[in-house]
C-alpha cells in the first residue's frame, strides 16, 4: 500500500438534477407558397413509383406489399418527427443522422441575430423512414390539407409532420447511390477486380433492420434470390436486435461485379429496396513482418514462474500470438474454439505477440514491470497472402467481424453451448485494430455500435485503436533536401498543416467512434534513441499526434479519439522525384515501442520495434491493468470489500483519463494551423494521460474516488472539503475532475446516446479558469474531463467545501435503467507552495473528511 493512496468520497447526498446546456443556430426558411413549388411535383413523383412498384409485385408471385426507404432532408432539427412517423400506419421509422456544411440557396440560407443573411453553411438532417403505399397516401394527404390552409390543427402526435414540411431541402427514395457510395465500396471492388483474378467477391450487404421477424424473414428472402439470379450465393447472416443490425455476407462471381461498376443503376441488385448498404470485407489487415538480419534479442531470460492470481481482468483480441515466447510464456490464457492456431506458422504471428508484449510488459524500453495477472487472448486473426505474395494477418474475408466480435464477447461472459462463461472477471477488452474501409463520416458503424451495447450489458472497457493512416508515407509537399534544410520548428509546423489539409481522409476508423470505449489516438513517442543522418531525417521534435494517427471528431461531435499515447515512432526518407518521402519500416532497429517478436524457427528471446495506434491501445490497457490493481487495494484497505463489479470498468476508464493533459504541444498545434488553443480537441482529444496521477497521491495532490448509480433527473452531490485560507496571496491551484459512464443505445437515433451523465461544480470561485476545450464539447462522449485552475488571493472558509454535483437526464429516449458511473477529482496546490510553508495537502483534505462523516480508517 502506498504512503498516499486515493480515498474513496464519503456517501454522496441525493438532488434533482441541474439544467443542461442548450442552443440554436437561426436560418431563413422558404415561404410556404414556395415549398408548395418545390414539392407537389415531387410527392406526384414518389407517389407514381409507388403505384408502379405495387402493379409489378401484385403481378408477381410473392405479392407482397410494396415498400421502400423515403428519405427526407431537413436543414435544422425536428424533435418531434419520430412520434409522428409512429402515428403513422405503414411507416416505420429507420435512422436518422445529422448533416453538417449544407451549402446556402435562395431557399435556406443563415441569418444573424437580426434576420440579416450572413455567410456560412448551415446543418441539418437526414431521416429515413420506410413506407408503403397506403402510409405515402396519408402522408401527401397531410401535405395537401397542410397547404389549403397552413393555420391548420395537426392531430395529437402530427406536429413534427408541419415541421417537417417547413423545414423540407429534398424528398426522395433511398437509391443505389445512397447504397454503394456512401461506404466506398466501388472502389474497393475496382481494386478486388484488378488483383483477383477470376476469382469470386465477398461483401456484406447491410439491410434496413426491421422490427417484425416476418419482414426480416421477407427481406433476407428478396435479397437471396437476388443474389442467386446473379450466380452468386449467401454465405452468412447475422441478426443482431440490439444494434438494430442486420447483416448479409455474400458472393458473386467477377462478371457480376462488373456489371455493376459498368452502370449500377442498371442492376436489379442495387434496387433492392430492403438494401442500406454495400460494405467490403476483409479490410482489417496486417503485414506480417521479419527481417532475416539484426534479429534483436532479449538480453536477460524472464521469469516463467506460474502467476499466483489467473484470473484475468484484460482481454485482447487479435492475430494468433507466440505463446511460449519468453516474455509471454505462463501470462496468456488462449481461447481457441475454432482451432485458429492450426492455420498460423510460429513465424507468422507478429501482431498478437506483439500486442500481447505491450499489454502484459508495455514499451520494453520503459522499464515496466509487467502485469501480476494472465491475460484472457482470443484469436479473430488469421495468416493469408495476397495477390502481391504479401503475407498478412487479417479478419478472414468469410466471417462477418460483427458476428465473429459479438460472439467472442457473449463466450467470455456467458458461454456458449458447450460451457460456461470462459472469462467472466474481464473488465477491459483490447481491439489494437481498425477497418480503413469504413472511416468515420455520418453514420456509426455496426462494429462501433455492438461495442456501445456490450460494454453496457456486460460492464465491459473496450480499449479501441483509432486507426493509421499514411502509413507507408507523408507528402510533405517540398523535396527531401528542402525538408531537411528546415528546423526542426518548421518541419512540425509543415507536416501539421499538410495534415490538417488531408483531415477528411485520415477521419477515425470503425469500431474507434464508439462513444463508450476508450480511444486511443498516438503520439509521435517511445524510449529509443533517435539520431537522423544523411539518408534518414526525424519530423517531430516534441510528442506531438503521429502523422499516421486517426483524428477526430467523434459522433454528435464528441471529442474523439478520447486520449493519446506513445504509438512509437519512425524516419522519414527519400522518394525520388517526389514530395512524398516514405517511413522507415525496420522492424529491428530504433527508433519504435520495443516488443517481443517471433524469430525464423523456435527462437523465444526475440524483439522488434513497432509504430502506431496498435502499440497506443495497448499501452494503455497494459496501464489498465495497473490501475485495477490500485483499485483492488483502495476497496480492500479502505472498505474490507472488493471493488463494486459493476463500476469496475467506468472506474478505470476515469482513471485512465485523469492524468490527460495539453501540454506545450497544444500551443504548438495552434500556432501552426492558427486557430484557438480551445479547438484543438480535435488533434488531442483530452490529452496524453500521465496515469502515475492516478497510482497514488502526494504531499501537495489529494485525489478522490466516486461511484454510483443515477436514475433521470436525479444527480448526486459530492463535496471535497479545502480546509486552506487563500486570501493571504496568490497561490496557484488546480482542480481535475473526470466522469465515465456507459449509456445504453438508441441504435437508429440521430442522438444515439439514450442517456447523458455530466458534473457541475456548484462554486468554482477557487479554480475559475477552465483549461483545455469548452463545456459543450467535453460533455457529448460519455468521459467528461476538466481542468479547472486559479491563483487570485480570495476570501475562502477552510470550512468549506467544493461542491461537486453529478446529474443525469434523457437525451435519445425517455426510458431507461438507472447509469452506473465512475469518478474521479483531483486537487492541487503548487508544490514549491507546500514546501515553501510546509503544507500537507492530503493529510489536511482526509482529516477533514474523517471529522465530516466516520469512514474507515486507511490501513498503511
Amino acid at each position: 500500500m502506498t504512503e498516499r493512496p486515493l480515498i474513496l468520497f464519503p456517501r454522496y447526498e441525493d438532488a434533482d438534477r441541474a439544467n443542461g446546456n442548450g442552443g440554436f443556430s437561426r436560418f431563413s426558411k422558404p415561404s410556404l407558397a414556395r415549398q408548395i413549388e418545390r414539392f407537389n411535383p415531387k410527392f406526384e413523383q414518389l407517389q407514381r413509383t409507388i403505384e408502379r412498384k405495387n402493379i409489378a409485385i401484385q403481378q408477381s408471385p410473392s405479392g407482397i406489399n410494396p415498400e421502400c426507404a423515403l428519405v427526407l432532408e431537413t436543414v435544422g432539427t425536428v424533435e418531434n418527427f419520430y412520434t409522428a412517423v409512429k402515428k403513422i400506419e405503414g411507416l416505420e421509422w429507420m435512422f436518422d443522422i445529422n448533416v453538417e456544411d449544407i451549402e446556402s440557396d435562395e431557399d435556406f440560407y443563415p441569418v444573424d441575430r437580426h434576420g440579416n443573411a450572413k455567410e456560412g453553411n448551415l446543418s441539418g438532417k437526414v431521416y429515413c423512414v420506410m413506407t408503403n403505399k397506403r402510409a405515402l397516401d396519408e402522408l401527401i394527404s397531410l401535405w395537401r390539407q397542410y397547404v389549403n390552409n397552413p393555420d391548420m390543427e395537426f392531430r395529437r402526435g402530427y406536429a413534427g409532420l408541419r415541421d417537417i414540411f417547413t423545414h423540407l431541402k429534398d424528398i426522395r427514395y433511398w437509391s443505389p447511390k445512397d447504397r454503394l457510395e456512401e461506404s466506398n465500396v466501388l472502389e474497393y471492388w475496382r481494386e478486388d477486380l484488378e488483383l483477383t483474378g477470376n476469382q469470386e467477391v465477398k461483401f456484406e450487404i447491410e439491410l434496413f433492420f426491421r422490427n417484425s421477424i416476418e419482414q426480416r424473414n421477407n427481406a433476407s428472402n428478396i435479397v437471396k434470390k437476388a443474389i442467386e439470379n446473379m450466380s452468386g450465393q449467401i454465405l452468412n447472416e447475422c441478426i443482431i436486435p440490439e444494434i438494430a443490425y442486420h447483416g448479409l455476407l455474400a458472393m458473386l462471381p467477377r462478371n457480376q461485379i462488373e456489371k455493376i461498376l459498368e452502370n449500377y443503376e442498371d442492376v436489379a441488385l442495387t434496387k433492392v429496396d430492403d438494401i442500406m448498404f454495400f460494405r467490403p470485407v476483409g479490410q482489417i489487415a496486417f503485414p506480417v513482418v521479419f527481417e532475416e538480419q539484426e534479429i534483436l534479442h532479449i538480453q536477460e531470460e524472464q521469469s516463467n514462474e506460474e502467476l499466483i492470481n489467473s484470473e484475468p481482468i484484460v482481454a485482447i483480441f487479435d492475430g494468433f500470438p507466440m505463446q511460449n515466447h519468453v516474455l509471454l510464456s505462463n501470462r496468456l490464457i488462449i481461447d481457441d474454439p475454432d482451432n485458429w492456431e492450426s492455420e498460423y506458422t510460429v513465424r507468422d504471428r507478429f501482431h498478437g505477440t506483439a500486442m500481447s508484449s505491450l499489454v502484459i510488459h508495455g514499451d520494453l524500453n520503459n522499464d515496466k514491470s509487467p502485469l501480476d495477472r494472465k491475460v484472457y487472448f482470443r484469436p479473430i486473426l488469421k495468416p493469408f497472402r495476397d495477390f502481391n505474395d504479401n503475407l498478412r494477418e487479417s479478419v478472414p474475408d468469410d466471417i462477418m467481424i460483427v458476428d465473429l466480435i459479438h460472439t467472442a464477447v457473449k463466450r467470455m461472459f456467458e458461454g456458449d453451448g458447450n460451457s460456461g462463461p470462459t472469462a467472466p472477471t474481464v473488465k477491459i477488452i483490447n481491439l489494437s485494430f481498425g477497418d480503413p474501409a469504413r472511416q468515420f463520416v455520418n453514420v456509426i458503424s455496426p462494429l462501433a455500435r455492438l461495442l456501445d451495447w456490450l460494454s453496457y450489458k456486460y460492464k465491459v472497457l473496450f480499449v479501441v485503436s483509432a486507426g493509421n493512416h499514411n502509413t507507408s508515407g507523408i507528402d510533405t509537399g517540398v523535396s527531401f533536401l528542402e525538408f531537411k534544410r528546415l528546423s526542426i520548428e518548421e518541419r512540425e509546423k509543415l507536416l501539421l498543416r499538410k495534415i490538417e489539409q488531408n483531415s477528411r481522409n485520415t477521419r477515425l476508423l470503425s469500431p474507434a467512434e464508439s462513444i463508450n470505449s476508450l480511444t486511443v489516438g498516438a503520439i509521435f513517442k517511445d524510449y529509443a534513441e533517435m539520431n537522423e543522418n544523411d539518408r534518414f531525417i526525424i519530423p517531430y521534435r516534441n510528442p506531438l499526434p503521429s502523422p499516421i494517427s486517426a483524428i477526430g471528431l467523434g459522433y454528435n461531435r464528441s471529442i474523439k479519439p478520447d486520449i493519446f499515447y506513445n504509438g512509437g515512432r519512425k524516419y522519414l526518407s527519400e522518394v525520388y522525384g517526389s514530395s512524398n518521402m516514405r517511413w522507415i519500416n525496420s522492424y529491428t532497429t530504433q527508433p519504435g515501442c520495443l516488443v517481443a517478436s517471433p524469430g525464423t524457427g523456435d527462437e523465444r528471446t526475440c524483439m522488434a520495434y513497432t509504430f502506431g495506434t496498435s502499440d497506443a491501445a495497448a499501452q494503455i490497457t497494459h496501464e489498465g491493468a495497473k490501475c485495477y490493481s490500485v483499485l483492488e487495494g483502495i476497496f480492500t484497505n479502505q472498505t474490507g470489500n472488493k471493488i463494486p463489479s459493476e463500476y469496475a470498468a467506468v472506474l478505470l476508464k476515469s482513471m485512465l483519463v485523469h492524468g490527460a493533459a495539453w501540454n506545450k504541444e497544444a500551443e504548438i498545434i495552434a500556432d501552426a494551423l492558427g486557430v484557438s488553443e480551445k479547438r484543438v480537441f480535435k488533434w488531442l482529444g483530452n490529452g496524453v494521460p500521465d496515469v502515475t496521477r492516478v497510482m497514488e497521491c502526494t504531499k501537495n495532490r489529494v485525489t478522490l474516488i466516486g461511484y454510483g448509480s443515477l436514475e433521470k433527473d436525479k444527480a448526486h452531490v459530492y463535496y471535497l472539503p479545502i480546509p486552506f485560507d487563500f486570501s493571504s496571496g496568490r497561490y496557484f491551484r488546480k482542480l481535475t475532475v473526470t466522469l465515465s459512464y456507459f449509456t445504453p443505445i438508441a441504435p437508429t437515433r440521430q442522438k444515439y446516446r439514450s442517456a447523458q451523465v455530466w458534473f457541475s461544480i456548484e462554486n468554482k470561485e477557487l479554480t475559475p479558469n477552465r483549461v483545455n476545450t469548452d463545456d459543450k464539447s467535453v460533455k457529448r462522449g460519455t468521459v467528461q474531463h476538466e481542468i479547472f485552475t486559479g491563483d487570485r488571493a480570495i476570501a475562502w472558509d477552510p470550512n468549506d467545501s467544493i461542491t461537486i454535483k453529478v446529474n443525469c437526464k434523457d437525451d435519445a429516449e425517455k426510458h431507461f435503467a438507472p447509469i452506473d458511473y465512475g469518478l474521479i477529482v483531483s486537487f492541487e496546490i503548487a508544490e514549491e507552495i507546500t514546501e515553501s510553508f510546509d503544507i500537507d495537502v492530503y493529510s489536511k483534505v482526509l482529516t477533514k473528511i474523517r471529522e465530516s462523516v466516520q469512514i474507515p480508517q486507511i490501513r498503511n
